[in-house]
């Protein structure tokens, strides 16, 4: 079984990733345009420490979670969570759930899980994401089997996954290496 990268870090490996990451998101209110007056216009000091939690709890619930299917295509989303990420809607969703679209995984709970690699920076599926999840649906049904195909690094595209040859515009390739493939996930 393969070790959840968190723990292969060093102690202070995590510490020092929270580190980066809260450096990263202080520089960032520090420079952009924020509405951090509404805060320091909160008089009372435990109302604004109520405000600055709920701002930090969103913020954390924007997140990727932990899932057992981590080991294998990397962290995921569920349903509350990309909503909040995207600012789309649990309807949207669905709807890109159900016309496949995007990758959702459904536990065996019945939880729906959301590979985090299908998205860019900004919420946006990759681009030609839902021509090659139409493409594989046909002879390999299986959203477990489509996330590890596109999020596998192989020979094929020199090391890299399908997933990051679409983010960088390489839509036919993938497609192309879909259709070849499709016939063989199946099996």
């Amino acid at each position: 079984m393969r070790a959840r990268v968190r723990d292969t870090l060093p102690q202070d490996g995590r510490l020092g990733m929270a580190r980066r990451i809260s450096r990263q998101v202080f520089e960032s209110l520090a420079q952009g345009d924020y509405a951090l007056d509404d805060y320091l216009a909160i008089e009372d000091t435990q109302e604004r420490d109520r405000a600055i939690a709920g701002t930090v709890e969103r913020m954390l619930a924007s997140l990727p979670q932990e899932s057992r299917y981590n080991q294998l295509i990397g962290p995921f989303y569920d349903t509350p969570g990309l909503e909040r990420w995207s600012g789309k809607t649990r309807q949207a969703i669905e709807k890109w759930r159900r016309a496949r679209k995007v990758l959702s995984i459904t536990t065996s709970t019945g939880r729906i899980l959301y590979p985090s690699f299908q998205f860019g920076p900004k919420a946006e599926l990759l681009p030609g994401l839902p021509g090659v999840i139409q493409t594989l649906t046909e002879q390999a049904p299986n959203p477990l089997t489509q996330a590890r195909w596109l999020n596998t690094p192989t020979t094929r595209f020199n090391g890299h996954t399908a997933a990051e040859l679409l983010r960088d515009g390489h839509i036919e390739s993938v497609l192309a290496a879909a259709r070849a493939d499709a016939a063989r996930l199946a099996g």
